[in-house]
């Protein structure tokens, strides 16, 4: 009998570190603003990013956006074509590609106000969210 109460006991004791470790997993650290400087970002150019996008759209999305959250950082190196505020006064900026439809749509993070200027070549690190008519950077910081 007194194997048997420790037994229950063990098992209660378990269920309640199991379900707070998924807690906190899940609603703890899946809550928390990414550090997009932090990330290691996958370097790639704005013409090759477009390039992969439009030759095999499965591969660059599994090689650019699957990862625990479904997207992953990028760091983007391009020329800038365009150079806007978007409505909630974000710096929106579009990289060019060698497709004349198709370009690198970035949205700066938040608080980021620095704008280069058009025809210059930048660096942007940022989350891939994948293509619609641009492909899609968010959440970025310009690096240089």
């Amino acid at each position: 009998m007194h194997f048997k109460k420790k037994a229950i006991i063990a098992a209660v004791v378990f269920t309640f570190l199991l379900a707070t470790t998924v807690w906190f997993k899940v609603f703890y650290l899946g809550s928390l603003p990414r550090n997009i400087e932090e990330e290691a970002g996958i370097k790639v150019t704005a013409i090759q990013l477009v390039s992969d996008f439009k030759t095999n759209e499965p591969a660059a999305y599994k090689k650019y956006t699957d990862d625990k959250d479904g997207k992953k950082a990028v760091e983007v190196t391009g020329v800038v074509q365009n150079v806007n505020l978007s409505e909630d006064t974000l710096v929106c900026i579009s990289l060019k590609s060698n497709d004349p439809f198709t370009d690198v749509f970035v949205t700066l993070k938040k608080g980021e106000t620095t704008q280069p200027n058009i025809g210059n070549t930048c660096t942007i690190k940022g989350v891939c969210t994948g293509i619609l008519t641009s492909v899609s950077i968010q959440d970025a910081i310009l690096i240089k």
